[in-house]
């Protein structure tokens, strides 16, 4: 009995010796800065993905709708955002509408040309419809790709693909509106579709339980995208056609705060780790500190920079030798390669989920300067950036340009979100234009608000980031806070 208990104590003390020794071994905060072969080893993609979450892939998100907006026909609406519970099962109906119209499997009938008027009366008539809005709006091809179509001359009249809408028009038939974001022309195809029975009775279902008293309306059904010309009724604001909007003015928004943290400051390994995803070698690079707290890494062609509060700044000073991206050089490939390249940067500097959209319209040609920006969201709410870099503004967590198939100008700023337990009651949205309104006071023209939405607001300070209303006026983005 005595010789099994002395056998299962060694074994014990074996066991615990061999976790002791792996731990001390993958700890970089116990090896000097880029000396650490096991901890460099936990940094591979495959191995890392056993010690901490796998990042989430951003261009996925790109293939989902932003919103679907769903009306019975019988003054019964309402929008679903894709944060939404119930937004699967609705994007599955809408967005098969959508692919088999880009793919041809979906034939088209008949296309004519509509006026904004015209789309106007349409929605007034209380016709049932869906409204698909994606993320950001792109070139014809690039989503045509995103959709799984290679090749599609669907939205060959089109230059900027973004919103659609859908209308059951007969028991074999349905009409989709594609709207042209840059030019904003307004194109009909006439489809044939044996499924709208089926689809009628899915947009039914989908607004059953809405209060008519909170239905959803666009700007242009209210008559909001319109300045009169008279000086005594001109409107302080011009709202886009397109933006969507709660029929009730006491509707509000209750968000949770949330607490921002910069990993960079809390991992001692992390900025190495960072460092090697841009091909500096640790031992050999010429590195010093500036007065700032900034580490600045210096090689013949680039330089990288780690600043204090969590931003990473690379800079090639010869546009040919940046940082070569796999595949043909297309936008689809050169978006997904710097996808893939934020994201092993961020799971080295943190690990957690990569959990950023794009957040810049996709309109590039197939040569030259390409600039894809990203956001981070949280629980479906973007986290918008408003961030002093020394002279220079940053209105987003991750900016990449790329210039012939080479990364030039990487900037991220490295954060991880988590939720508070204190929520927010925000302003209506009517309260926030109204606000708009007056920041503009002085201007002799009516404001044109493009877009307002709910958001968090990150200035690059770690801590509290309560939720806001941010709203694009004149070009410009401005933030409403309560």
């Amino acid at each position: 009995m005595k010789e099994r208990i002395k056998s299962f104590i060694l074994i014990l003390l074996v066991l615990c010796s061999v976790g002791l020794t792996s731990v001390t071994w993958m700890e970089e905060g116990l090896w000097p800065e880029g000396y650490s072969l096991f901890a460099n080893f936990k940094t591979l993609p495959v191995i890392r993905n056993f010690f901490k979450e796998t990042y989430s892939q951003p261009l996925e998100n790109l293939k989902k709708a932003r919103k679907i907006v769903i009306a019975d026909g019988n003054g019964k609406s309402s929008v679903f955002y894709n944060s939404d519970k119930s937004f699967e099962n609705v994007y599955s109906d809408i967005g098969t509408l959508v692919t088999g119209f880009m793919s041809g499997d979906i034939a088209v009938r008949e296309k004519t040309e509509l006026t904004k008027d015209n789309l106007r009366r349409m929605l007034n008539e209380q016709v049932m419809y869906a409204y698909v809005s994606y993320p950001v709006a792109s070139t014809p091809q690039l989503f045509g790709r995103l959709m799984g179509v290679s090749d599609s001359a669907s939205l060959s009249d089109i230059s900027a693909v973004k919103d659609f809408f859908i209308f059951p028009t007969g028991s074999e038939s349905l009409e989709l509106l594609a709207i042209d974001h840059d030019s904003t022309g307004i194109y009909r195809y006439e489809l044939s579709y044996g499924g709208t029975e089926k689809l009628i009775d899915a947009f039914t279902s989908y607004v059953a339980n809405v209060d008519p008293e909170h239905n959803c309306m666009f700007a242009l059904e209210m008559n909001l995208d319109i300045a009169d010309g008279s000086e005594a009724v001109k409107m302080k604001t011009v709202l886009d056609s397109f933006l969507v909007l709660d029929s009730a003015s006491t509707a509000t928004n209750r968000r949770p705060e949330i607490a921002g943290s910069n990993p960079l400051s809390a991992d001692p390994g992390a900025a190495s780790r960072a460092n090697e995803c841009f091909g500096y070698n640790p031992e050999s690079i010429h590195r010093y500190v500036d007065g700032e707290g900034t580490r600045v890494y210096l090689e013949n062609d680039s330089m990288l920079k780690i600043f204090k509060n969590g931003i990473i700044e690379y800079e090639a000073t010869d546009p040919e030798h940046g940082i070569l991206l796999s595949g043909d050089g297309s936008l689809y490939e050169s978006l997904n390669s710097a996808i893939r390249f934020a994201g092993d940067v961020y799971s080295a500097s943190a690990g957690a989920n990569f959990n950023v959209n794009v957040s810049g319209d996709l309109l590039y040609g197939q040569t030259g300067e390409m600039k894809f920006t990203f956001d981070y969201y949280f629980s479906g709410t973007p986290v918008t950036a408003n961030i002093s870099l020394g002279d220079e503004k940053i209105d987003h967590a991750i900016e990449i340009t790329v210039e012939n198939g080479n990364i030039t100008r990487f900037l991220m700023l490295v954060r991880e979100y988590e939720e508070t337990e204190n929520y927010i009651d925000t302003m209506t949205v009517y309260e926030a234009i109204d606000k708009i309104a007056l920041m503009y006071s002085d201007s002799t023209e009516p404001v044109s608000v493009a877009d307002i939405f709910m958001s968090y607001a990150e200035d690059g300070r770690s801590g509290i980031i309560r939720p806001v209303w941010t709203g694009y006026a004149d070009g410009e983005r401005v933030i409403i806070e309560n």
